[in-house]
């Protein structure tokens, strides 16, 4: 069904002395949300993957989804959304509070079942209503937060300055294509 989370945690506190036990959970919409609020909670994280049957699509996916893994309380959860349809879609709405500019994110997850992958992309808006619009269209990939484009220009000034090959800086170079665009010197007075 569309816009219902499809992944529910439970957090079990068994108390034998009394016989009870108490429980705590949440709905999520993208696994590696899922996966937080379970470590977070006591739950070791190589426990969360174990029973897993997708693998991650690409690097990038990989490192989104540390991302959220490392992120404490950075996000602010506002809204949860799945589509399963083929491919099944996730959506996972959080405001950054560490984002100095665009801090609505919305983190995607796309699942490939046929080939048993999936992908999480990140995106970045000025407002909610920007993020809903996007949610709702999906006409584009999602805009790349601010962060990746400085990451990419650290990577290129680092290159700059280092006595690789230009062979291999160059295959690094290419990884990093929106450094490239962003980086170019303009005319005029530097600062």
């Amino acid at each position: 069904m569309r816009n219902l989370p499809n992944i529910a945690t439970f957090d079990v506190q068994r108390h034998q002395a009394q016989g009870t036990f108490t429980m705590d959970s949440s709905a999520h919409a993208n696994l590696a949300f899922a996966q937080k609020w379970l470590v977070d909670r006591g739950c070791p994280p190589e426990a969360t993957t174990a029973n897993n049957p997708f693998k991650p699509a690409n690097d990038l996916t990989t490192l989104v989804e540390e991302q959220i893994h490392r992120s404490g309380d950075r996000y602010d959860l506002i809204e949860v959304k799945a589509a399963d349809e083929d491919p099944t879609q996730a959506w996972t709405m959080a405001v950054d509070k560490e984002a100095t500019e665009l801090p609505v994110r919305v983190f995607v997850e796309q699942t490939q079942p046929g080939q048993g992958t999936y992908t999480v992309r990140e995106g970045a808006f000025a407002d909610y209503a920007a993020a809903e619009d996007w949610v709702e269209e999906q006409a584009t990939t999602p805009p790349e937060p601010p962060e990746y484009r400085r990451d990419a220009l650290r990577t290129r000034a680092a290159l700059a300055r280092s006595t690789t090959s230009p062979a291999s800086a160059a295959a690094v170079l290419a990884s990093a294509p929106a450094a490239a665009a962003l980086a170019q010197p303009g005319r005029g007075r530097s600062l």
